[in-house]
């Protein structure tokens, strides 16, 4: 039977996910015990009960508050009814500002969560799936616009633009002392233009 917490505030619980997200990160969720994340607060493993389940709701709450950011990001650009190229840069933009304030949640929600289970999983995967799906549709506007050559297939097109976003800035950083915005609207105009010079700097 699946444990009840006591009620616990807001800061408390949130310190208790905060370094779970550190710990699941560092090792791996398989890798953290309840003890590991005990011990960052001095506690007795069974002390964490008091603030949660179990170490799975640890996970699923990590990937469930990066879900919410990634999705309020995609609704703040879509509310502003602008360009294809200028929507991908601000999608990038937003992407790579969570990634950065919440470097640790953020790893965990793309390495860690296949090892949730059960409807905890599904809500994640279906989650994944929407934002995917709002990606290719906004790749899909800029095809009948013009400004974007076919992408077929697009789940490979959105795949690439969003997750090598994350993967290359993982490995550069902020090479070069770039702001997180100059650095995603670099990423942004490399995958849309490609390496070619531009027109202007052939002459």
């Amino acid at each position: 039977m699946a444990r009840t917490p006591r009620p616990a505030t807001l800061e408390q619980a949130r310190a208790v996910v905060d370094a779970a997200a550190r710990l699941f990160a560092e090792r791996g969720y398989h890798g953290t015990s309840m003890r590991d994340i005990a011990q960052e607060f001095s506690l007795n493993p069974g002390s964490l009960y008091l603030y949660i389940r179990s170490k799975e709701q640890l996970l699923q709450s990590i990937c469930e508050f990066v879900l919410d950011l990634l999705e309020r990001n995609l609704d703040d650009v879509e509310s502003l009814g602008t360009d294809t190229m200028t929507a991908l840069r601000l999608i990038a933009r937003g992407e790579l500002g969570i990634h950065v304030e919440h470097r640790d949640w953020y790893r965990v929600y793309e390495t860690e969560y296949r090892h949730l289970t059960g409807d905890a999983l599904e809500r994640v995967l279906k989650g994944r799936r929407t934002l995917d799906v709002r990606l290719q549709d906004i790749l899909r506007d800029g095809e009948r616009r013009g400004v974007l050559r076919s992408l077929a297939p697009e789940p490979i097109a959105s795949a690439a633009f969003s997750e090598n976003l994350h993967r290359v800035y993982e490995r550069v950083g902020s090479t070069g002392g770039i702001s997180v915005s100059q650095f995603a609207d670099a990423y942004t105009d490399m995958v849309l233009e490609g390496w070619r010079p531009r027109a202007a700097e052939t002459q």
